[in-house]
């Protein structure tokens, strides 16, 4: 079967597997402390929006950037944790659902 397995190059396959994995294992703890970050602004959003709210008072009652708020209320709509309720000349009002 080395042989075989030799023929096939099964060992240089296990080998890059292993660095692929090596790879993932990196990635995901860069990556894991941005998403409790981003689960943390989704519940100080969701405690934000008693009322309807736009992504300008939502962003100024917790200290930050309407981009990072617009993005985090944009998920939470994907999610279906809230939704737009109505237009307020261009700014859309987001309620909890």
């Amino acid at each position: 079967m080395p042989i075989l397995g030799d023929i096939l190059g099964l060992s240089e396959i296990r080998d890059r597997l292993k660095r692929v994995e090596e790879r993932l294992d990196s990635l995901e703890s860069f990556v894991k402390p941005e998403i409790e970050h981003l689960e943390k602004g989704e519940d100080k959003i969701l405690a934000v929006l008693d009322k309807a709210k736009t992504t300008k008072e939502v962003a100024s009652a917790l200290g930050m950037s309407r981009s990072w708020t617009s993005m985090v209320l944009n998920l939470l709509e994907k999610k279906g944790r809230v939704r737009e309720k109505e237009m307020r000349g261009r700014e859309i009002l987001y309620e909890r659902v």
